[in-house]
């Protein structure tokens, strides 16, 4: 293999690897907005637990009962905010975090 071809291996790496570390800032507010308005209000917290996780992202619960669905590459910038209501799900709006 000749160090040009070495060369172009990893420069095509790189910018695979810069695609992966940008993706999220850029596609990322949609994908969560998607996410948020896929929900179905009275859902049990179980089953949004389990479509977080699908989805690779967090859900935190909050001291209120209430909840934040996050991506944790994007470090919180789009957000899901969850509303519960005696264990189901009462509303879920997407939040754009500046």
């Amino acid at each position: 293999m000749t160090s040009q071809t070495r060369r172009r291996i990893v420069g095509i790496g790189l910018l695979l690897g810069l695609a992966y570390l940008v993706w999220p800032f850029i596609g990322g507010g949609r994908q969560m907005q998607d996410f948020c308005q896929s929900l179905a209000i009275h859902a049990p917290l179980a089953d949004v637990r389990q479509a977080a996780g699908e989805h690779g992202y967090r859900l935190t619960l909050l001291q209120d009962g209430n909840g934040i669905v996050h991506d944790s590459r994007s470090f919180g910038r789009f957000t899901c905010q969850l509303q519960f209501s005696a264990g189901k799900l009462a509303s879920a709006r997407y939040s754009f975090n500046d």
